[in-house]
């Protein structure tokens, strides 16, 4: 359904207030960089049996209000597929966090790191895998990330059919083409089908979930602001470090990468073993030396 109205935006937060989780996606111009912007938010309930597009652009504040307050609820769970950009554009446009927020994506890691790759499609030695042409390097903590199109095919279900193709420079154009919004519910279709396949394979515990709402809070909070320009160190299908694991609060023991300027824990960089100890081998942590090697600089 489409909301482009204080009264369908109401409406039709009041019925997805009725699911027990909500699954949220972003669409817009470059969104999550500094020359980004949100055209629609799009909320469909845990089945995908009902889903609303919010039209941000037609959308006054007082209208948005009810759609704001779901998404910064601390109680409804949502379920993203790598949220980190549309993190960016919610702090950007509304002025808030995403709350109890679930990714999937890290769901997907978690379930190879613990339960093992089942299909055989992870396999490091496959020529296609993330990490196959850098498999010598020191990859310990160190994870690929799957795409939403491609997750499904990874767990050994079915190859979902490729999605329309649109222009994406025209998401702010009104009125949007019906496949546009074809494009924009097909997203929480998938993510509603790979929540399906997580939770019947027990990949999303109860006891894990407060464990996932941490680590997605830092995986979806790694960017302080908008992406002045996406570069290999700060968007690649590679995990980055500390969001796994919570890194220490001791600031004296975090290191500052030289490439990717975060500040991460120890574990996340190379070091080189001496008799009384090891020191750093580099000040670019594992992730971003993986990245230059994968383009040769």
């Amino acid at each position: 359904m489409w909301c482009s109205t204080a009264e369908l935006v109401s409406n039709a937060v009041s019925q997805l207030q009725n699911s027990p989780m909500v699954i949220v996606d972003c669409e817009g111009r470059s969104i999550g960089t500094s020359a980004g912007a949100l055209s629609l938010v799009t909320v469909g309930t845990h089945d995908a049996r009902s889903i609303f597009v919010f039209d941000i652009l037609s959308l006054d504040n007082i209208a948005r209000q009810p759609l704001i307050d779901l998404l910064a609820d601390e109680q409804k769970p949502k379920l993203l597929w790598d949220g980190r950009m549309d993190s960016i554009e919610f702090r950007r446009e509304f002025g808030i966090t995403l709350g109890r927020a679930w990714d999937l994506q890290l769901v997907d890691v978690n379930s190879r790191k613990y339960w093992g790759d089942r299909s055989g499609r992870q396999s490091i030695t496959q020529r296609w895998h993330a990490l196959h042409s850098v498999r010598h390097m020191d990859l310990d903590g160190v994870y690929s990330l799957s795409g939403l199109k491609n997750v499904l095919k990874d767990h050994g279900l079915f190859t979902v059919q490729a999605r329309e193709h649109v222009d994406h420079s025209r998401w702010m154009e009104r009125p949007l083409p019906a496949d546009y919004l074809r494009y924009a519910k097909r997203d929480i279709e998938l993510i509603a089908r790979v929540y399906q396949v997580f939770s019947s394979r027990g990949y999303m515990p109860e006891d894990r979930q407060q464990l996932l709402e941490e680590q997605s809070k830092r995986y979806h909070n790694i960017h302080d602001g908008p992406l002045v320009r996406e570069t290999i160190f700060n968007s690649s299908n590679i995990l980055p470090m500390d969001v796994l694991n919570e890194p220490s609060h001791e600031e004296t023991l975090l290191k500052q990468c030289d490439k990717c300027s975060r500040k991460l824990s120890p574990a996340s960089f190379e070091y080189a073993s001496l008799k009384n100890g090891r020191k750093l081998s580099h000040q670019t942590c594992k992730v971003c030396r993986i990245a230059q090697a994968r383009v040769g600089i």
